[in-house]
């Protein structure tokens, strides 16, 4: 296991190597010289505080000891000690990640106190020095130089995805957007989920609305045809009730003439002759 394998696989999780007092800066820090150093000896800087790792170092066959210096940088991968101070009574251990002569960013547990592992940045104040691992054979140091290419790459990548969500290069909050953006991204699943159904909703209603337009353009249709045979049909009446007011008009004329005398003989004659004058 590399180092960048190490922080992926303990970021945020809680270390108890010893099985004694779990979540110490101690615990990742030997778990770290077992996963990726493949030191399995467990006595190996095994120290009743952090700061004696460095104070009473004697494991010369695996480590290198560097004592801090205002221009010292660590390397990545190095084992950081602060001393043991009023502030720190058992001092601290980190593993160096990055960074320059006056600050430098680690990867650690229990710092702030209670924190699971994560990376924190320092400054070198308290620094007593650092243990750099000899046990890095040729394979493995390309291993860590490819590794070290690539944190490059996924930081300068990080640094940008930091960027856009306007956190900086804060890992914690980079974790909250992104678990935000999760949840929006599950809203937005749910929304389209909902629009789908509407949308089908909405075909349905257009299906219907087109059989409803077809219905009444038919009821239109039929509707004008009716008009057509009513126009005529009131023709047809109107022509009945005149030939039928025609045929009264006769029938009254007859009972008017019915109802008249009949004159014959002498009584024709003087009546057309008085009519004449």
């Amino acid at each position: 296991m590399n180092f960048q394998d190490f922080m992926v696989k303990w970021q945020g999780k809680p270390v108890d190597f010893d099985g004694v007092f779990p979540n110490q800066c101690f615990d990742l820090a030997h778990q770290y010289v077992y996963d990726v150093l493949g030191l399995t000896n467990k006595t190996i800087l095994a120290h009743p505080s952090a700061c004696q790792i460095f104070d009473n170092f004697t494991e010369t066959d695996y480590f290198d000891k560097i004592e801090n210096t205002p221009t010292g940088i660590p390397l990545e991968g190095d084992i950081v000690v602060f001393k043991c101070t009023s502030a720190l009574p058992f001092g601290h251990v980190c593993i160096f990640v990055e960074g320059d002569a006056n600050k430098f960013r680690s990867f650690d547990a229990n710092w702030p106190t209670g924190s699971l592992p994560h990376i924190q940045e320092h400054t070198y104040g308290y620094c007593a020095g650092w243990l750099h691992p000899k046990s890095i054979a040729p394979d493995l140091q390309s291993q860590l130089d490819q590794t070290r290419l690539e944190r490059d790459r996924n930081w300068d990548w990080f640094t940008s995805v930091c960027t856009a969500l306007g956190v900086g290069a804060n890992v914690d909050a980079a974790v909250n957007e992104a678990n935000k953006l999760v949840a929006n991204d599950d809203t937005l699943v749910q929304k389209d989920k909902q629009i789908q159904e509407l949308q089908t909703q909405l075909t349905d209603l257009t299906g219907q609305f087109n059989t409803l337009q077809t219905n009444h353009e038919k009821m239109r249709v039929e509707e004008a045809q009716l008009a057509v045979q009513a126009s005529d049909l009131k023709a047809k009446f109107q022509q009945a009730e005149n030939q039928l007011t025609e045929a009264l008009g006769k029938l009254a004329l007859l009972q008017q003439a019915s109802q008249q005398p009949v004159l014959t003989g002498w009584r024709k004659l003087i009546m057309d002759f008085i009519l004449k004058f």
